[in-house]
């Protein structure tokens, strides 16, 4: 319990908790699009049951991924399942995502038991179970979408099956996105669309390299490409064709913006990612597991200390900036709009109004995060691996690269919070 999340970290974190304390219907109401109806609704009960306490909210994603651990489990011999808990346990995102009050867990659970239910066997009845399991997932999530092309593949390559049962058990699986749109739509959930342009996929080759060693750490990376390797030289086109597809999918999964900077869209890649760990032989699995240790401990040590808004929130103190005076970060807009709701939060969509406004005004502060935006930004307690630049200048510090600023809040430890007052 000491491991759990105290504190809504992430970006949705506080909204989620806020909605937890109303009725199911209001919540989703008031929900940001698209909302996570099962999620919420778990969220709710936990609330009833448990009261508002972060850690008792945040219970919700560590059942559902401790049932998600076992169902994937179960998909490899019994004396190598021990391998998939600890790899879902001690991987620095799964770990994140599995403490804190998010939908992640709950849709990934819901996704790989269905992909479990076909694993060993495919007949009418799994794949009906597996197609409804599938729907529920997606319409909680609808990134999980993108990951249906896995129970396709495993129908795809069954042996045992006609082509024409192939075709039709597709057609039903491929049902589940219509289960989790209409489901989405009849609760009037489905207020925006979701689009991307193929040219996106360079930059999110790059995000899913840089995300995955991030997330996973570099010890998976090398576990992939050597798994990749060895069945390239053994011909074993089926098992290639398979990893090239999870990571086709792993990389399509990071080109919504949402998505990016942690690759939460693509968490069930930890799920083969495990099946590959638990193939290794015992006494590899043991160096690479203590070789993955470091990361989890820093990832577990920086949740630990005083959550950076609560930092922030001093430092504003510290400087005696009102609360018309501030510019944050739309990144930081979540923890501290409650606190300061009459401050300006420079996000993609205003930051050049933002800036006029602060020529405007004769006495602002801004903080660091809003003055590198988008860049060196953080969500909970780590950076975006996506946005540590340090050549580049945010949008705001740009702008206003004529204009002398003075520090007025600074913590030598977080420089990242840091409080500057445009001087006149």
């Amino acid at each position: 319990m000491s491991l759990l999340a105290n504190y809504p970290f992430f970006f949705d974190g506080s909204e989620y908790v806020a909605l937890s304390r109303l009725p199911i219907l209001e919540s989703l109401r008031l929900a940001h699009p698209i909302a996570h109806p099962i999620s919420m609704m778990l969220w709710r009960l936990a609330y009833l049951g448990l009261g508002s306490s972060i850690t008792g909210l945040s219970l919700v994603s560590v059942i559902f991924w401790i049932m998600g651990m076992v169902l994937v489990a179960r998909c490899v011999e019994k004396d190598r399942r021990v391998w998939v808990y600890v790899v879902c346990l001690f991987l620095p995102l799964p770990w994140l995502l599995m403490t804190n009050v998010l939908v992640d867990a709950v849709s990934t659970a819901l996704f790989i038991g269905g992909v479990a239910l076909l694993w060993r066997r495919r007949d009418w009845i799994r794949i009906m179970g597996a197609t409804t399991l599938f729907g529920i997932s997606i319409l909680n999530y609808l990134g999980m979408a993108v990951w249906i092309a896995i129970p396709l593949a495993i129908i795809g390559f069954d042996r045992d099956l006609t082509g024409k049962k192939k075709m039709a058990m597709m057609g039903v699986v491929l049902s589940s996105l219509g289960i989790g749109l209409e489901g989405l739509r009849m609760m009037g959930l489905l207020t925006t669309k979701v689009g991307v342009g193929l040219s996106s996929i360079p930059v999110a080759m790059y995000h899913a390299g840089v995300a995955f060693v991030t997330n996973y750490t570099w010890v998976s990376a090398f576990l992939v490409v050597g798994f990749g390797i060895s069945w390239l030289r053994k011909r074993e086109w089926k098992k290639l064709l398979i990893m090239v597809e999870i990571g086709f999918i792993y990389t399509i999964s990071l080109l919504p913006w949402h998505s990016g900077p942690y690759g939460r869209l693509g968490i069930f890649v930890v799920y083969p990612l495990a099946y590959l760990y638990s193939r290794l032989p015992k006494w590899i699995i043991v160096f690479v597991i203590v070789l993955v240790l470091p990361s989890w401990f820093k990832v577990v040590r920086a949740y630990k200390e005083t959550p950076l808004p609560i930092l922030q929130q001093e430092l504003v103190d510290t400087s005696k900036c009102s609360d018309k005076q501030l510019v944050f970060s739309e990144i930081q807009r979540p923890q501290l709009s409650p606190i300061y709701p009459s401050a300006w939060y420079a996000g993609p969509a205003n930051w050049k109004e933002v800036v006029v406004k602060i020529r405007e005004s004769e006495n602002i502060c801004i903080s660091q995060q809003a003055m590198d935006y988008p860049y060196r930004q953080y969500e909970g307690q780590l950076p975006y691996p996506l946005s540590g630049r340090e050549g580049s200048k945010g949008f705001i510090s740009t702008a206003l690269q004529d204009e002398q600023v003075e520090v007025v809040g600074v913590d030598d430890k977080h420089p990242e919070l840091t409080i500057y007052r445009l001087s006149r």
